[in-house]
Formats: structure tokens, C-alpha cells, sequence
């Protein structure tokens, strides 16, 4: 099993090794040099969307960050990250979905904006924090009958929303302001998976400030 990335704080990145972590699978982590035409060009062989992560494992080829993660929790037979019920599995599926479609555009674009990797106008950044206000506040409501995101143990979505969030103190979100969001978050950090995946965040921000230099 192989594992194909470009940088390990990014946030679809991280999601899949917060599920290789919990999981305990250890793919061969291949790193593709996106300043590279060769390497791109040999990547996109493998993924024509030439997005990241993509994992091969033998003849399959799956590009979807949680595609990917879904594929990693269905080959762990002692854990429930998937499901198991049909309404786990539903759950799992929706959450995963509006993770796609809604909280990671949202809160990415503004994090983007936040650590000066995009611009916005005044208007437009206003609107960002308004978007990123309502999806807390929908994820609050959610986890205030529930310790995580689909029910009393922690699953992909998850994983795959809090990945979003890797830069929540950098940009200073306002997580506080949403007691069950902020509880949530902090169980996620405490785990193994979380810290291990910080300390890889910032060794590959600390080598592109030392490639900088």
C-alpha cells in the first residue's frame, strides 16, 4: 500500500494519516515534488485530477482524501470508524459529505485568507467569518447530544473535520465561543493520532521555512 501526498499540513493530507494512525496502517509514504513538471506529469498518470492524497494498494487506485480514509477504516475489523449499523453508516456517509461540500470550503477559504495565502476584500472576508460562524454553529448543535460527531465514538467524519481545523490557533478561530465544538476538538487533540500528525504539520512547515532561508 502506497500513499501518495505533497505535504503533510495540509489538511486532506492529514486526515488520512489521522485514520492510518488510528488504524495502525502504515503505507509507503511517497512525497510527488509539486514544483515539478516531470513528477506531476508521472503523477497524474495515477490521479488525472492531480489533487492530493491518492493510495494505491495493489491494483486500486483511489483518489478521494475520504474515500480514502473510508477504504482504511473498512480494513480494520476491530475498530468502528465506518459504521457498522445502516444508520452508523448513514451517519458516516452525510457527515463525510457535508465535510466535502461545506465545512472545508468554508473554513479553509477563510483560513487561507487568515495565513495570507489568498486575498479577499473586506466584504468578501466578512462573509468567510459569517460562513464559518454558521457551520460552528450547525457542529455545535450537533455534538450537543453527542461526545462526537455521529454518535458516542469517535468515526471518520471525525477525523475528516477535524483536519479542517489544523490551523485553528494559528487563525485563531473562534472555537471557544461554541462550548460542544470546543470540547469536541480538545478529545481530538488529546489522541495519539492528533499529536503525531501535529508534530509531522510542523516539521514540513519548519523545512519550508529552512528551504526559504
Amino acid at each position: 500500500m502506497e500513499l501518495f501526498y505533497h505535504h503533510e499540513a495540509s489538511p486532506h493530507v492529514r486526515k488520512v494519516l489521522l485514520v492510518c494512525e488510528e488504524t495502525e496502517a502504515r503505507p509507503e509514504m511517497r512525497q510527488v515534488d509539486m514544483g515539478s513538471p516531470a513528477a506531476m506529469a508521472e503523477y497524474r498518470r495515477l490521479n488525472p485530477n492531480a489533487s492530493f492524497p491518492t493510495l494505491r494498494d495493489q491494483d486500486l487506485v483511489l483518489w478521494e482524501s475520504n474515500a480514502i480514509c473510508l477504504y482504511l477504516a473498512a480494513q480494520s475489523e476491530h475498530l468502528d470508524l465506518g459504521g457498522r449499523s445502516r444508520e452508523a453508516v448513514a451517519a458516516v456517509h452525510q457527515w463525510l459529505f457535508w465535510e466535502l461540500a461545506h465545512f472545508a470550503p468554508g473554513v479553509l477559504k477563510l483560513v487561507n485568507h487568515e495565513l495570507g495565502l489568498s486575498t479577499a476584500s473586506r466584504e468578501k472576508e466578512e462573509g468567510l467569518w459569517a460562513e464559518v460562524h454558521r457551520l460552528f454553529e450547525l457542529l455545535d448543535a450537533q455534538l450537543d447530544d453527542n461526545a462526537f460527531v455521529t454518535g458516542d465514538q469517535p468515526r471518520v467524519p471525525d477525523f475528516a473535520i477535524a483536519s479542517d481545523l489544523s490551523f485553528a490557533p494559528e487563525v485563531s478561530l473562534p472555537l471557544r465561543k461554541y462550548p460542544q465544538l470546543a470540547a469536541w476538538f480538545e478529545q481530538i487533540c488529546q489522541r495519539s493520532s492528533w499529536q503525531t500528525t501535529e508534530a509531522l504539520k510542523n516539521a514540513a512547515l519548519s523545512a519550508d521555512i529552512d528551504d526559504a532561508d
